[in-house]
């Protein structure tokens, strides 16, 4: 599984609920599976993530950065 980090206002844009996701200022964490599925974005996850201005990141990646604080 990968993890998404986002902007959270392009999120918000296409339908994910930023209060029901980790949040650190502007940005959002999603995962994989619901970017894919999700109605509003098109294409490959590579293209999914660029429309949501994120960066792609595997489970050890993102645990660091959730660990590094910050994160509602």
């Amino acid at each position: 599984m990968k993890y998404i980090i986002a902007d959270k206002g392009k999120a918000a844009d296409v339908g994910f609920k930023t209060e029901d996701h980790r949040r650190k200022g502007n940005q959002i964490l999603l995962n994989e599976k619901e970017v894919m599925n999700n109605g509003t974005l098109q294409g490959t996850l590579k293209q999914r993530v660029k429309a949501l201005d994120g960066m792609t990141y595997t489970e050890k990646q993102v645990i660091i950065e959730i660990n590094n604080g910050g994160w509602i």
